[in-house]
């Protein structure tokens, strides 16, 4: 949905690699509209292109790509929770001490329920397979079967870091969601310091045209005839 309250199709992007390990909030208060990430990416050194992100930050043709959306930000619960509970919840108006469920801005985190949409399951255990199990329970000794066939195929997982999502736990203040190394979901402090992938969409008269998004394949995006390589 953008800021004007119009529904549209765009494509929503995640950046391939962690721009650090950062936290959610540093003053552990799981509302996005205020945090201290949020901030960062939108309006601090991250967005600006300076200080500590002169390298990895926004370039200025990186910026006119982008589209100011309004993004659901409801809480969610962890236990019993399918991705299509995730998707639901985070689209919700549940969230601690009645804070905002929804954000007007640019970048953001992926959601829980696109780390569990992002998997292509196997020939054996299809999408539909680990769609219908509780990510949760994902990891390894929980669930060797969710584990080998949903997380080790799903392209949003990262097997070296933990990862902060954009959606807050609904039974408490300080707690957000976030994927962890062992392919499950867990609650987090918003003051821990894990890994973050900045989220956005792009204006609907960009396109991919090239690429897989990674270090070595980078995604070509094209705007009529103007072609942009970030």
């Amino acid at each position: 949905m953008t800021s004007d309250n119009m529904v549209e199709q765009r494509v929503k992007i995640t950046r391939s690699e962690s721009i650090g390990n950062i936290a959610w909030n540093t003053n552990n208060i799981n509302d996005w509209t205020q945090a201290s990430l949020q901030q960062l990416l939108n309006t601090g050194n991250y967005y600006t292109k300076t200080g500590e992100y002169s390298a990895t930050g926004l370039t200025e043709s990186a910026k006119q790509m982008i589209e100011e959306v309004t993004w659901n930000i409801g809480s969610s619960k962890l236990e019993n929770t399918l991705s299509n509970n995730y998707y639901t919840n985070e689209r919700g108006n549940n969230t601690p001490y009645s804070h905002p469920y929804t954000w007007t801005g640019k970048i953001a985190l992926f959601y829980p329920s696109d780390y569990a949409y992002a998997t292509s399951g196997s020939e054996t255990y299809t999408r539909q397979n680990c769609l219908n199990s509780l990510v949760y329970n994902w990891e390894e000794e929980q669930d060797p079967t969710s584990y080998e066939n949903c997380v080790l195929n799903d392209w949003l997982w990262d097997s070296q870091s933990y990862q902060h999502s954009l959606t807050s736990a609904w039974d408490g203040e300080s707690d957000i969601i976030r994927i962890t190394s062992y392919g499950d979901t867990r609650r987090n402090t918003t003051s821990t310091k894990v890994a973050i992938r900045p989220t956005l969409y792009l204006k609907q008269n960009f396109k991919i045209i090239n690429g897989t998004g990674g270090k070595d394949d980078a995604y070509v995006i094209a705007e009529t005839d103007k072609i942009f390589l970030e």
